[in-house]
């Protein structure tokens, strides 16, 4: 449990620079569009930007549930039940965009 708790953070936290790419290359893309393609491209990035906060819980409330759990191993499994409750809501966020 402690390897995948491990693998969340990181997998989460590797996904955030993404972000910043994105911003950039939205304001690059958003001329070149007409009106619905705008919209579409406007929808996305909302979506996106709904997708960050989640992310961020998700690779913190593993790394602290990791954490706990070195000093107080009872935390493992209700650590674990949260950040993939967390991550699940995350995907799901994930594949509307």
């Amino acid at each position: 449990m402690k390897t995948g708790l491990l693998l969340v953070a990181l997998t989460a936290g590797s996904t955030l620079p993404i972000f910043g790419t994105g911003e950039d290359a939205y304001r690059l893309v958003y001329d070149a569009l007409d009106g619905p393609g705008r919209e579409r491209l406007d929808a996305h990035a909302d979506r996106a930007g709904q997708l960050a906060p989640v992310l961020y819980a998700t690779a913190g409330l593993a790394l602290a549930s990791l954490l706990a759990s070195l000093f107080l191993p009872r935390l493992l499994r209700p650590g674990a039940l949260v950040v993939t409750l967390v991550a699940c809501g995350g995907l799901a966020s994930a594949a509307s965009i």
